[in-house]
């Protein structure tokens, strides 16, 4: 695990266990033995493990690949993932970690709790393990699932299982969780820094994840996708209205948020991750500018919000001129998210989209999208969405309108699910032309300049680890990036 993970995970103990941290990081416990699990104390520790990946690197690469933000032209940590150069070693530490720790730690919960029949904790172990697992099939289009996490049965070199297979797989650990009595579960559960352990928001976090990957998989298997939904739908299914966050942080050194940490704090550099041209040419588009660009970026030097075009950082430029363009803002003090209500209303939106409800249901929910979204920042986002307004709902392309705003929804906080959000949807479209043409269109991705990949082609997966390669036999041979998955 990652420095800044431990940090916080010491922190996090700090806070909740103080007399029980002792029992929690004691090393002579048997991680195998369920009997040796509290799930209680284990939870705390896997919830922040997988914050800790998927909201830096992922979070990071993703969100120069979504066109968020584009590396500082006079630094250099980032500029693999800003000229889609992507090898072996590229988030080999994350796929590990989400290994090693988070799914191996959610095995233990769900383990004990099904012996107790505690199916609240079950629930919560199960719907963050499929979102770990969704997430990593997303990635890597084949993973080891059905053989995974049990090297106490002696299995150390798990099989790789088709994507689908996971997507099926997780589908039934969920229904399974979701079928128990979890009426008398009804006490906090002070290790769940998500939901406090209430029962309800976690049915909720369960049906929007469900949502989530039958729509993922619309193209490839409609049949699939449309009786998943139209069930969710028939059984009135609540979903999520509310972010899904981890809000615990302090700006004190290993106790605040982890791309923070990571970014800010570790590196010897704060100026890392700059604004695209791609987003602020978005934000500032139709001649009135998202009042939620002060959240997603400071103002330069220059005292204007300006972006750099994708991946242009070989440039020979100064510090000074660097300064103009405006970084990214992110606060020690900021949650971490798995699922914002912004996302959960515009799944709704397309689901209903796509199972042709009307189109004054599909609205309302894109709106609400839109309304939560500005929210998060305690904005009122209503003067966008009226008659005329920058972000109106497009009748005659809907969807477009719901993916965009999705897009704009999940910048800094999930640039890798808006990143496949575009894989799987082509939304925002992909410019013939750079951003600094004259008939560009405000808002579609450009080339970035500094490319290891021929213009028309970019990510379309990661790569096996090489920590995988050479520890599991069975890892498949490796796959261009530029291969599509699946459900793409």
């Amino acid at each position: 695990m990652k420095t800044y993970a431990k940090y916080i995970l010491i922190f996090i103990a700090g806070i909740i266990f103080t007399s029980c941290s002792e029992n929690w990081l004691d090393v002579n416990t048997d991680p195998n033995k369920p009997s040796d699990v509290t799930p209680e104390l284990v939870l705390p520790a896997a919830e922040i493990s997988l914050v800790s990946q998927i909201t830096v690197r992922y979070n990071i690469a993703g969100g120069m690949w979504a066109q968020f933000w584009t590396q500082n032209p006079t630094s250099n940590q980032y500029k693999q993932f800003d000229a889609y150069d992507i090898n072996a070693t590229t988030l080999d530490a994350e796929w590990m970690e989400l290994y090693s720790g988070t799914l191996k730690e959610l095995q233990q919960i769900k383990k004990v709790s099904k012996e107790n029949q505690e199916w609240r904790m079950y629930l919560i172990a199960a719907a963050l393990q499929a979102y770990t697992f969704q997430y990593l099939a997303d990635l890597y289009d084949k993973i080891p699932y059905t053989e995974a996490l049990k090297a106490d049965e002696g299995i150390i070199a798990p099989k790789y299982d088709d994507a689908s297979v996971v997507y099926d797989s997780i589908i039934q650990d969920l229904d399974f969780a979701l079928s128990k009595d979890l009426s008398k579960f009804t006490s906090p559960v002070n290790g769940d820094f998500i939901f406090n352990g209430n029962a309800q928001m976690w049915v909720k976090f369960a049906n929007t994840l469900k949502l989530r990957i039958y729509l993922r998989q619309w193209k490839v298997r409609s049949a699939v996708a449309q009786a998943g939904i139209q069930k969710l739908f028939n059984e009135n299914a609540a979903f999520l209205t509310e972010d899904a966050k981890i809000d615990v942080f302090q700006d004190e050194k290993g106790k605040g948020n982890p791309l923070y940490e990571s970014d800010r704090r570790e590196l010897n550099t704060k100026q890392n991750i700059r604004a695209s041209q791609t987003f602020i040419s978005f934000l500032t588009s139709a001649n009135d500018t998202d009042e939620r660009i002060g959240y997603y970026f400071e103002k330069g030097t220059s005292g204007q919000y300006l972006g750099n075009p994708q991946g242009d950082f070989n440039k020979n430029i100064t510090a000074d001129e660097a300064n103009k363009i405006s970084l990214a803002r992110i606060l020690a003090t900021d949650p971490a998210y798995l699922f914002s209500a912004a996302e959960s209303y515009f799944l709704q939106a397309e689901a209903k989209l796509r199972l042709n409800y009307s189109i004054a249901e599909v609205k309302d929910l894109y709106d609400q999208g839109v309304l939560a979204a500005f929210a998060r920042f305690g904005l009122n986002g209503s003067r966008y969405i009226q008659t005329g307004g920058k972000y109106e709902f497009n009748n005659a392309e809907p969807l477009k309108s719901i993916i965009t705003q999705k897009w704009a929804a999940l910048a800094g906080i999930n640039g890798m699910e808006a990143y496949i959000e575009h894989l799987r949807t082509g939304i925002p479209k992909r410019s013939s032309v750079p951003v600094t043409d004259g008939s560009y269109i405000p808002g579609e991705f450009t080339h970035p300049i500094q490319s290891v990949l021929p213009v028309g082609q970019y990510p379309r997966r990661l790569i096996f680890p090489d920590s995988e390669r050479k520890s599991n036999k069975n890892t498949p041979a490796e796959v261009k990036v530029t291969v599509p998955t699946w459900w793409q």
